[in-house]
């Protein structure tokens, strides 16, 4: 686990892998950045960089009092790559709040190859190895 310090917040992450396009891993509403460690970045790390991110007030990262916007956890995740120095990524995402994140994604900051939902990872995950 690895931490940033964006707009006055500590965030966790994970990077780990190498290969691109990097993957970067947003949970849901009432997730952490765990959930990912399950079925897709085993199998997604072995030809992408993968970056999951604790959202602030979830997992590891800081708690501060009051809600946490989308438009801010959008920025936030943004800092965390700017601090990583990735000039693209693709997203993954589970959940309708997740999804709402990567639609805010700051896109003339970090361009990106596109919004995956997270079953289909499961799907690709769950495969048998050939």
């Amino acid at each position: 686990m690895s931490e940033v310090e964006v707009n006055g917040v500590s965030l966790a992450y994970d990077d780990t892998g190498s290969g691109d396009p990097t993957m970067v891993w947003i949970h849901g509403a009432a997730g952490h950045r765990a959930y990912w460690h399950r079925f897709q970045i085993p199998v997604f790390r072995k030809t992408h960089r993968c970056i999951a991110i604790d959202l602030q007030g979830h997992g590891e990262s800081d708690k501060p009092h009051g809600p946490c916007s989308m438009t801010r956890h959008a920025d936030n995740v943004a800092g965390v790559i700017d601090a990583l120095q990735l000039e693209s990524a693709d997203k993954a995402a589970v959940a309708r709040a997740a999804l709402k994140i990567c639609r805010q994604w700051p896109s003339h900051r970090h361009p990106s190859n596109g919004i995956a939902d997270s079953s289909a990872a499961i799907d690709i995950a769950r495969r048998p190895a050939r």
